[in-house]
């Protein structure tokens, strides 16, 4: 007997392709831009090395980025460097979630706005230490700001060379490393946090690589690099900072009790084509105010906050 097709089986098909694609992001829209951490490493390069032209150091201005980025850290780091026997506290991340679920359910603006400030960064936190993240971040940094420091981003035949090897690489390697993935997973809670996250992180490298790559050799080979669309990616990249968080804000509009709560009604189909229509939205927005100001408005503020104290 042949079954009929539902809506619900396409839904079910449509995530799994979903998420197989893009498996480290909830979001489609994050996972197909350049990761923010090695973006962050490439803009570091670029800061520095004008610095350096200068006869500048830029190193103890990047320390203070640092403060401000992970005060949280930091404060562990230098607890542990006064005291040796320092150690980090239970992280209960599973209870924190559920009092984030409980204020984000009630609808109440100020409750879910006081919350996500509060709370909801140090759940975000501690799970990124529990998923791994917290060491991948540093490490994508490093790897964004090696790249930019062998100038491997720019269009050259031996460049072009280095990217198709590492697409080669990535691309071979993400298959085994998924798979390995998926079988640990299915063992014991401590298997799964231990070895289980370290091939999490693993796939998710080969697969970002995979992007990455995929993105350079196109614009290198393709003749996309001249198109006005495929040129006009400049502009949201620019404001990189701006349209991320951005997105977090129209995303808990649409889909959260505080606004249209639009969650239970959109499926994976439809929330691909809301991530697709806010790009470019945040696209065409991107281009208007880089027309009239020289950076995005969080760029303006995390500019002068890293170069406090200099009139910049």
């Amino acid at each position: 007997m042949v079954r009929s097709v539902t809506c619900s089986d396409f839904e079910s098909s449509f995530a799994e392709i979903l998420f197989f694609s893009f498996p480290s992001e909830s979001s489609i829209l994050h996972r197909l831009l350049l990761p923010v951490s090695v973006r962050c490493g490439y803009t570091f390069y670029i800061q520095s090395d004008n610095q350096k032209k200068q006869g500048k150091d830029f190193g103890y201005r990047f320390l203070w980025r640092l403060f401000l980025l992970q005060p949280v850290e930091w404060y562990h780091y230098i607890a542990s460097l006064i005291n040796p026997t320092h150690q980090l506290p239970d992280l209960k991340v599973g209870e924190m979630y559920a009092t984030v679920a409980d204020y984000t359910k009630n609808g109440s603006f100020w409750d879910f706005i006081w919350g996500n400030v509060t709370l909801g960064q140090k759940v975000s936190l501690l799970w990124a230490v529990n998923a791994g993240r917290f060491v991948q971040t540093a490490g994508l940094f490093l790897l964004g700001s090696y790249f930019s420091r062998k100038h491997l981003f720019i269009s050259t035949e031996k460049n072009a060379a280095f990217w198709v090897r590492i697409l080669i690489i990535s691309a071979i390697s993400f298959a085994p490393l998924y798979t390995l993935k998926e079988l640990i997973m299915k063992n014991d809670a401590i298997i799964q946090q231990s070895v289980g996250t370290v091939f999490d992180m693993w796939q998710k490298l080969a697969f970002t690589l995979t992007l990455i790559a995929s993105f350079v050799l196109l614009y290198h080979y393709s003749r996309f690099r001249f198109s006005k669309a495929f040129n006009d990616l400049r502009y949201y990249g620019r404001m990189s900072l701006t349209n991320y968080v951005s997105q977090s804000i129209i995303g808990a509009i649409i889909y959260f009790p505080i606004g249209l709560y639009l969650a239970p009604y959109c499926g994976y189909a439809i929330s691909l084509l809301i991530g697709i229509v806010v790009f470019l939205l945040q696209l065409q927005f991107s281009k208007w105010w880089l027309s009239k100001y020289k950076q995005g408005p969080l760029e303006h503020i995390w500019h002068k906050w890293t170069w406090i104290g200099r009139g910049k």
